[in-house]
């Protein structure tokens, strides 16, 4: 029996602590202002009426010129029914990648910047490499 009483005074003591606290936090808790509406009159007091649209002014001079732009990238394709079909891309220019179409097969290197696909039977063959500019050393 002795430990329900005990546990009875601290359950209470624990109540009036937290009352206590809830009570200290409303009372020192600063006074909430509700925002309203502005009249009219401080409306135009902080605000102003608008006035009417001015001219549009001289054009400025022209500004300095920007940086050049990054390195692109240059799609190459090329079509062929007989024989081989080669793209080249230009000395400034790398060969980034390169495939033989329809089925994606892949092309020959026959040199650092050209790729090359064969026709094989007659059929209709599509070689499309990517070049990209290369600063050169």
């Amino acid at each position: 029996m002795p430990e329900m009483w005990t546990l009875g005074l601290f359950s209470v003591v624990g109540l009036i602590g937290f009352i206590a606290t809830f009570v200290l936090i409303v009372v020192r808790a600063p006074d909430a202002q509700v925002p309203r509406a502005l009249t009219a009159a401080e409306m135009q007091r902080f605000v102003g009426q608008p006035g009417p649209a001015g001219e549009r002014g001289p054009a400025g001079p022209a500004g300095a010129r920007g940086p050049a732009g990054e390195p692109g990238v240059r799609v190459l394709r090329a079509d062929c029914t007989a024989g081989a079909c080669t793209v080249e891309c230009t000395d400034d220019e790398v060969l980034l990648t390169a495939y033989c179409s329809p089925n994606r097969a892949p092309a020959v290197y026959p040199a650092e910047h050209s790729a090359q696909c064969r026709a094989q039977g007659g059929r209709k063959v599509e070689v499309v490499a990517a070049c990209m500019k290369a600063a050169r050393r």
